[in-house]
C-alpha cells in the first residue's frame, strides 16, 4: 500500500506511466492559465460532440441522436456524464480544458475504463532506481 501511495505522488513514476499509456493524459488537470490558452487554440469539440452548457464542464453530449443511447460497446450519454461527475476533485488552481473534457467523454463513452489494457512492458512496482553521485577522491588518511 505504501508503494502505491508513493507511485501516485511521484512525478517520475506518473510521467513514465503517462508516456506508456497516453490515453490517460486527459485526466491530468492543467493550471488555469494553461487551460485558457488551450481552449483559445482549440475552441471546438471533436466532430460528433456538442457542448450543452459551457458553465458545466460535464455537459457534453453526442450530436447523433442514435449515439445518445447505450449499446454493447458504448455507454449512454447520461452514464458518461455520471462517470465524469464521479472523478476525484481537482486541486485548487487546476482545471480541465474543453478538449480534455471531450477526451474524457469519449474515454467513458467507449468504455475504455473497462476494456483498455495498460502497457504490459511497464512495471511501476518493480522499477530500478539509478542514482548518479559525484565521486570525490579521498585522501589516504580518510580511507577505512
Amino acid at each position: 500500500m505504501v508503494l502505491y501511495r508513493h507511485t501516485v505522488r511521484c512525478p517520475s513514476a506518473m510521467q513514465i506511466f503517462l508516456n506508456f499509456n497516453p490515453i490517460y493524459w486527459c485526466f491530468v488537470p492543467l493550471r488555469h492559465g494553461e487551460v485558457e490558452i488551450q481552449d483559445q487554440n482549440n475552441p471546438t469539440l471533436p466532430q460528433g460532440l456538442t457542448l450543452l452548457d459551457s458553465f458545466y464542464p460535464t455537459s457534453i453530449a453526442s450530436k447523433d441522436r442514435n449515439a445518445i443511447m447505450a449499446t454493447q460497446t458504448t455507454r449512454s450519454d447520461e452514464s458518461v456524464r455520471s462517470c465524469i461527475r464521479n472523478l476525484p476533485s481537482i486541486p485548487q488552481g487546476y482545471e480541465f480544458s474543453i478538449q480534455q473534457r471531450a477526451q474524457q467523454f469519449q474515454y467513458f463513452k467507449q468504455k475504455h475504463d473497462l476494456t483498455h489494457v495498460q502497457n504490459p512492458t511497464l512495471d511501476l512496482y518493480n522499477a530500478a532506481v539509478i542514482a548518479v553521485c559525484k565521486y570525490l577522491h579521498s585522501s589516504p588518511s580518510l580511507a577505512l
